[in-house]
């Protein structure tokens, strides 16, 4: 059985019409219908029989377009893979999540590229949860994200982990903000304060706000968004505080953190990095590991 023929007999499946699909196909009608009386002798069986005026598929048949489908599913994937570029030894696909691309994140890719110059990166931004789903359906090759993902029941024993650097959030305002030049600032002052948040579905928005619902308090949130950009951008012009990462409030000299010490309490999270527990490793994988525990040793 040939790719073509495979083709070819699963556009008539989803058609139920020859000539629909000859269309579909850029290919004459006689020439389709030779090709699956081609296909139906070497399976030794009819695949399809008329319904009024649609083809519908025999029995064989529908047993034949469950296999046919996996195989082409597999095929496309191997060819998407190829011309990706995922199969040369020097190609990773690493996956980070959007508050750790903005700490750890940069500072693992710097590492691995200044030892390991001749292997290109490609990079996925995306909550840690679906990563994770990634990755387990190898579609990823490594991600680093929160901690809070690797004792969940649908990843047991799943994926190998190693421990990585804290990540710390920090409160920020304008430069201009009342609570800029203030030496220590509550906690019921920031609680206070206009607020720029993540989107709810972010785990770390959900922490955050239930830490200071446990106290009794709630955060005053004007606005979310779904990009540490946008949430940064919003402080810098005055619309209100938020929650950023010292990595990425550095170039911005419109913003300044405020010094709380309530906060010290949970906002520094534990990150980790993931990858498919596999008896086999691409070089590049294992290169990215040895950097990653590098650049651990390097910190603490």
């Amino acid at each position: 059985m040939t790719l073509k023929q495979m083709r070819y007999f699963l556009s008539i499946a989803k058609t139920s019409n020859m000539t629909k699909s000859a269309e579909e196909l850029f290919v004459s009608q006689p020439t389709l219908s030779l090709t699956m009386k081609e296909l139906e002798h070497e399976v030794g069986c009819p695949l399809f029989y008329k319904k009024g005026n649609r083809l519908a598929l025999t029995e064989s048949g529908s047993i034949l377009q469950e296999e046919v489908s996996k195989i082409l599913a597999q095929y496309e994937q191997m060819e998407s893979r190829i011309s990706s570029g995922e199969l040369n030894r020097n190609f990773l696909r690493f996956g980070f999540s959007t508050i750790i691309g903005n700490t750890i994140a940069p500072q693992i890719c710097s590492r691995f590229l200044d030892e390991y110059p001749e292997i290109q990166l490609q990079t996925t931004e995306d909550f840690g949860q679906n990563l994770l789903s990634k990755l387990d359906n190898d579609l990823i090759d490594v991600v680093v994200t929160g901690t809070l993902f690797a004792n969940l029941p649908e990843w047991a024993n799943r994926f190998h982990t190693q421990g990585l650097i804290p990540a710390r959030l920090w409160y920020y305002v304008s430069k201009n903000h009342p609570l800029a030049n203030k030496k220590q600032v509550s906690i019921e002052e920031l609680a206070a304060t206009p607020t720029i948040m993540l989107n709810r579905n972010f785990p770390i928005s959900q922490n955050l706000e239930r830490e200071f619902l446990v106290r009794n308090m709630s955060l005053n949130v004007v606005a979310r968004s779904s990009q540490m950009y946008t949430v940064e951008r919003f402080i810098s012009v005055g619309v209100g505080g938020g929650f950023l990462p010292q990595e990425s409030s550095n170039a911005n000299s419109a913003i300044v953190a405020v010094n709380c010490e309530e906060l010290n309490n949970f906002t520094t999270f534990d990150t980790m990095l993931y990858w498919k527990n596999s008896s086999t490793q691409s070089p590049s994988l294992r290169n990215f590991i040895r950097a990653s525990r590098r650049l651990v040793s390097s910190k603490t």
